[in-house]
Formats: structure tokens, C-alpha cells, sequence
């Protein structure tokens, strides 16, 4: 608190939780023989002061415990060859927990314990940080149901948006319903003897469409280029949904 650095922590899965207004104490490093605070202290340092301990030599809980029984009102463990971020959970019972605890990666840990060198005791204010604040519940519950329903709803929104894109490339079912159709016969004098999207010849009775621009081709396979793919014809790119058909280089000028 002299100096207004301000430190990420991650609090336990045990004990009680910090409140936002948070806990204020004199930080304060146990004797050599307890830095991992496996070993209780008989003499507090004070009496209202915060321990920081290093990881390792028993479990998260044995530590908050050990140090609960020497007087400290909160504890802070701590890595300082671990740069991450490490959930601290209680195997068995911990309702005993009364005082709360938190976890702080290398560089949060050697910080603190440069302030120490520094000075003899540290004033510091614990606080919830809201960063973590998330509980196993919350994250569970949107994993599980937020997160897929999220995924969901974005697939069905790029659904509707190529739907929409779609109905502005295709042709409408009644405009192509509407375009003549008429059964092929050998003897007819056609330029094409061959439909241009199956490459298949037209055999006698095939029913076959003609378009505006008079292109012909079998009507199930225009069909399903109108109305699926584009609602131009496959060789002059002329747009059967418009009135006027503007005349090309091989095709004459058609009033629809």
C-alpha cells in the first residue's frame, strides 16, 4: 500500500472468499524453518499480519492450515520457478479453513518478496480479483450449455446469411416455371444437338426449356441451375429474371 503496485492472484477453491473491499495486513515471510509453511509457528511475528510462503513441501490446504494455527489472517503461496496459474483445491474436508488464501505466479512471487528485502513488512491490501472470479459451476455451465448454444446460433446466423445471398443469385420457382418447354424431336433443326450443363445428347421426347435468349437445354438440368446455382443462363450469363434481354455478340436483341 506505500506504493501502490498492484499484483494478480488467483484465490483458492477453499476457505473463504475476499470481499472487494479486501483484507489489509502486514506481509510478512515465516522464519527460515517454515518458509513453505508446513511447520507452525509458536511465536507469531504479529499479530495481524499476512504470511507469503513458498510452493512445495505439502499440500495448498496443510499450509493455509499450519499457518491458520500460527495466527495469520490470510496467506499468500506463491512459485518462484513456475511462471502460471494454478487453481489450489483441498483433497478431503476443509471446512475448518477460516482464513483466506491465494495463489501468485513467479513474477507476482518475486515481487513481493523483493518488497520484502526492501523492507521489513509490507503493508498490502488483498482484494477479490475479478479476473478469476469465475467458479468451477460458472465455467462449467458455459462450457456445457452457453458455449455450444453460442456456436449454434452462429452457425444458424451464416446459415440465414447465405440463404438470403442465395435467394438473390438464384431465380424465383415461378419464373422458372413459367419459361416454355417442349418435347425434342430428331427431326427439328437445332444448332445444339447437346444440352450444355450434362453433355448429354437430347434423345427423342427429352422435355427440354428454353430460355429467353433461346438457349435450350433439359429442363431438369436448367432447372436445377436456376433455381440452385445462378439465375443466369449457363452460356450468355443473361439474366432470365430481367424484361429487356440486351443483345450480345452471338445472340440477337430479345423483348421479353
Amino acid at each position: 500500500m506505500s506504493n501502490n503496485d498492484t499484483h494478480i492472484d488467483k484465490a483458492a477453491a477453499f476457505g473463504p472468499q475476499l470481499s472487494k473491499e479486501g483484507m489489509v495486513g502486514n506481509m510478512l515471510q515465516p522464519p527460515k524453518e517454515s518458509h513453505q509453511g508446513c511447520v507452525r509457528i509458536d511465536l507469531p511475528p504479529c499479530e495481524n499480519w499476512i504470511a507469503i510462503v513458498e510452493r512445495g513441501g505439502c499440500s495448498f490446504v496443510d499450509k493455509v492450515r499450519t499457518l491458520q494455527s500460527s495466527g495469520a489472517k490470510a496467506v499468500i503461496i506463491g512459485d518462484r520457478h513456475y511462471n502460471g496459474w494454478i487453481t489450489m483445491y483441498a483433497n478431503g474436508d476443509s471446512s475448518d479453513i477460516r482464513i483466506p488464501s491465494v495463489y501468485v505466479a513467479q513474477y507476482q512471487f518475486l515481487s513481493l518478496l523483493q518488497h520484502l528485502e526492501e523492507e521489513e513488512s509490507v503493508l498490502i491490501r488483498i482484494t477479490e480479483n475479478e479476473l478469476f472470479s469465475w467458479s468451477y459451476s460458472d465455467l462449467l455451465l458455459f462450457f456445457a450449455v452457453l458455449l455450444p448454444s453460442s456456436i449454434l446460433y452462429a452457425l444458424y446466423l451464416t446459415w440465414r446469411v447465405r440463404q438470403q445471398h442465395l435467394q438473390k443469385e438464384v431465380a424465383p420457382t415461378d419464373v422458372v416455371t413459367s419459361l416454355p418447354i417442349h418435347s425434342f424431336r430428331r427431326e427439328k433443326d437445332i444448332p445444339i444437338d447437346e444440352c450444355i450443363i450434362c453433355l448429354e445428347e437430347y434423345q427423342e421426347g427429352d422435355k427440354i426449356r428454353t430460355l429467353p435468349c433461346k438457349h435450350e437445354f433439359h429442363c431438369s438440368c436448367v432447372d436445377l441451375w436456376l433455381l440452385t446455382r445462378k439465375k443466369f443462363c449457363p452460356i450468355c450469363k443473361y439474366d432470365i429474371c430481367k424484361r429487356k434481354y440486351q443483345a450480345t455478340e452471338n445472340t440477337p436483341l430479345l423483348l421479353v
